[in-house]
């Protein structure tokens, strides 16, 4: 095995959590669950049947079509993605942290994503540099969820807790 590092986490050290703060209007004692965005769109196929709007009934026989059975266990029993969303806030509300969402431009993001987060980012102000938009947020994180995205690895990778939404696939 070989261990390397990132030079994008080397932006981490000359980060300050209250400039970060500041720029983005979180209150400097609020605690911070960050959410990176998944992307549950007909692009993502597998993510659409188990999270999807369409009704459990619909996202079966699609699945069954599709010659996806094996998802119908999640798609019976499982939540959506709403209900996970709603889920999450209700942890923040009892915590009394604030819920920041991130997402990408890429993504076509439900509206109650961005009406449940205290603050949604959408990604269309993305920047790489001189800071990574996903490291500032991180950098305030005290609590990081995401689903099987890199987001997770990065997160461990700052020492940041990370809950992972597993996808099954």
């Amino acid at each position: 095995y070989a261990v390397t590092g990132s030079p994008m986490f080397d932006q981490i050290q000359h980060l300050n959590p209250d400039t970060v703060r500041a720029k983005y209007g979180i209150a400097g004692d609020r605690k911070i669950v960050l959410l990176m965005l998944a992307v549950v769109e007909p692009t993502t196929p597998e993510r659409n049947l188990l999270w999807g709007e369409a009704s459990r009934w619909a996202r079966a026989k699609t699945a069954l079509r599709l010659g996806k059975a094996r998802l119908l266990p999640e798609i019976i029993r499982g939540d959506t993605f709403r209900q996970l969303a709603i889920s999450i806030r209700r942890f923040c509300d009892r915590n009394g942290a604030a819920l920041v969402v991130k997402s990408r431009s890429k993504q076509k993001d439900p509206e109650y994503i961005a009406e449940l987060a205290d603050l949604y980012l959408d990604g269309s102000e993305e920047n790489y540099y001189p800071h990574f938009t996903s490291y500032e947020l991180m950098s305030l994180a005290d609590l990081c969820i995401a689903a099987n995205s890199m987001a997770v690895l990065e997160a461990v990778a700052l020492g940041i807790p990370v809950v992972n939404l597993q996808v099954p696939l």
